[in-house]
Formats: structure tokens, sequence, C-alpha cells
């Protein structure tokens, strides 16, 4: 063979390697990608959402296959998913806190139970309802209800509000205001129709039994405030910055009116938190309050829209009312200054 008929085969040869080698790595590619899809369809499919759980889920692997896609921006937001991982605490920390504390009140202590409201289906409930670009009207308390079943995952909204005074107390202030309620009805789905967005400052409250010293069974609730503040602390500025129009804020007691500095958008308007253990003792700082007129009058002069704040069917409107109610403030945040609306 010839010198360049050699050179040629040679190079017929280096080409056919490079070229297989090419359709090699190509197809480990394909392989690889539809292993990765293969394996995300089958995670998508084995988690159900509706059979979640303390016990079981984590809180990270929950908010990514179970949030609402209108939220997407928000959750997948990387100091949003450390405030979650700090959240996932509650599921063991706070029982591991609540043992130790009664074990050295009395060493014969026995904690036997630990249960958290709202169930983990229900935790995000409110983020379904309303997306962030539809918020007008945003009401904060403190804590979920924690008694059993009972906790929507939507701040003062239950069933039966004559079982929850909280609730109740809420009801009772929106016809002292003028609008027609159901006593025996506390779903406020109609607010959040609206654009009304029910939040507390944590989404989820802890409770224990245990036996005492005596005997005795007890139940004792288990804050988890620290665990969510962060995570409300960053829902409540990203609520501000993407909103063009400055929306209304119901801070209800001492802990949601804390993160009030975090408002850089909005009408405030602040409360006594409804409770009815959080007026024992002291002045009610609740009722009157004007909230959900001041509310609507504020929504009205500065957007041209309105929230009906009736809960029953066909009568959603104000009637004209002789009570004597709050001032409303006429300050409002827009653009970080401050602005008059009346």
């Amino acid at each position: 063979m010839s010198p360049l008929a050699h050179r040629v085969s040679h190079l017929s040869i280096v080409t056919m390697a490079q070229t297989s080698l090419a359709a090699a790595v190509l197809l480990l590619a394909l392989i690889a990608n539809h292993i990765d899809c293969s394996t995300s369809m089958l995670w998508q499919n084995e988690y159900d959402c509706n059979k979640a759980t303390y016990e079981k889920s984590n809180l990270k692997d929950f908010v990514k296959q179970c949030t609402p896609g209108s939220w997407e921006d928000f959750f997948t937001n990387e100091k949003v998913e450390q405030a979650i991982k700090v959240a996932d605490e509650i599921r063991q920390q706070p029982l591991k806190e609540m043992i130790v504390a009664l074990k050295k009140k009395n060493k014969n202590n026995e904690v036997i139970k630990y249960h958290i409201e709202p169930s983990m289906q229900r935790m995000f409930e409110a983020f379904k309802s309303v997306g962030p670009k539809d918020v007008k009207v945003v009401i904060l308390g403190q804590d979920p209800t924690p008694q059993v079943g009972k906790a929507t995952g939507k701040a003062f909204s239950v069933e039966d509000p004559r079982t929850v005074g909280t609730v109740m107390n809420v009801l009772l202030e929106v016809a002292y205001e003028g609008w027609s309620v159901d006593l025996d009805n506390g779903d406020l789905s109609k607010w959040e129709a609206q654009g009304v967005l029910l939040l507390n400052s944590a989404l989820t409250i802890g409770q224990i039994t245990y036996i005492n010293e005596k005997k005795e069974m007890k139940t004792k609730q288990v804050p988890h405030l620290n665990y969510w503040h962060q995570f409300t602390q960053l829902l409540i500025q990203y609520i501000s910055d993407s909103l063009l129009k400055p929306p209304v804020w119901m801070l209800w007691g001492n802990t949601a009116q804390g993160h009030g500095s975090s408002i850089k958008n909005g009408y405030i308007l602040t409360g006594g938190h409804p409770s009815s253990l959080g007026s024992v003792g002291v002045k009610n700082t609740f009722f009157a309050g004007s909230y959900f007129l001041c509310a609507t009058q504020f929504l009205y002069e500065t957007r041209k829209e309105l929230i009906y704040w009736g809960l029953r069917d066909g009568d959603n409107k104000r009637h004209e009312v002789n009570n004597k109610l709050a001032q409303c403030p006429n300050n409002y945040i827009h653009k970080n200054k401050i602005q008059t609306w009346y």
C-alpha cells in the first residue's frame, strides 16, 4: 500500500472512531435524560399531597410538590427555601423542648402525644385561593386554632364559628361595622374570591397531651411562631414588592403588628387580637376598629375597587349603622413613601 493510501485509510479509521464515540456519547445522554425524566415522573406520581403527614413527610418535599403554581416564584426563592428548612423543625424540635420542660417541672410527667394543626395537606390552603397578583387585602393573625380538626389553613375561616371564639368575634365585628353575617357559618371564601388573603403569623401550632404527676391527662399548646418568623417576614416583603397598587393590611394582635416593619407598600390597620382570651383582664382593643369600613373606603378612593364583606347569601352590601367606630387612618405607604388618601 502506498504511503498516501495508508494515510487515507488511517484518517478514515480515526473519523469512524470519532463518529462512533460521538454517537455513543449522544446515546448515553439520551438514556440519562430518559432516566431523569422517568425518575421525575415516577416521583411526581408517587408523591400524594393528600396523604402527606408530619410524621412521614418533610416540608421541603411537600412545598416542592404541593404549593400552588401561582406562588412558585416565592416558594423557589433561596431564602424562602431556607426558611422552610427552619419551619420543618416543627415536626420534632418543639416536642423535644416540651419534654425537657415538663420533666424539669416534674420527672413523673409523661408526654403521650404531639399533634400539629392544621393537617399538612391544608397548611398552604390560603395560597390556593388567592394568587400573589390578586391580593387586595391581607388579614394577618397569630396562630391557627389548636382545636383538633378545626384549622383550615386559612386564618379566621372555620366551618362552625360557634366552636371557635376568635372567629365568632371577627364575625361580630363585621356585623358591628354594618355587614350581614351568618353566625353559624364561618367560611370566608367569599372574601378570598375578592382578593383577601387570610394568613397567620405561624402556619401551624402544636399541642401535646401528657400525664402529670397526679396521673391526670392534660393538654398544652406548643406555639410555632419562632419557626415561621423568617418565612412570614419574607412573605410580607414579597407581597409588598409584587403589587403595583397598595393593598390593605389588617394586623391583629402584637405578633402580627411585629411584622409591620416589613411592609413597604400598603395601608395598615391595626387592632388587638380577636381571641376572647386576648382581652381577659385588660381593655379590649379589637372591637369597633373600623377595619372593614376603612379597607373599603381606601380601596375605593385609591383603586376604584370594592370588597363586599357581607357573608349572607344575597346580602353582601353594607347597611347604615349608628355604631361608634374608630376613625380611619389617612396615611399609607407606597414606593417606600408615606402618602395620604383623604
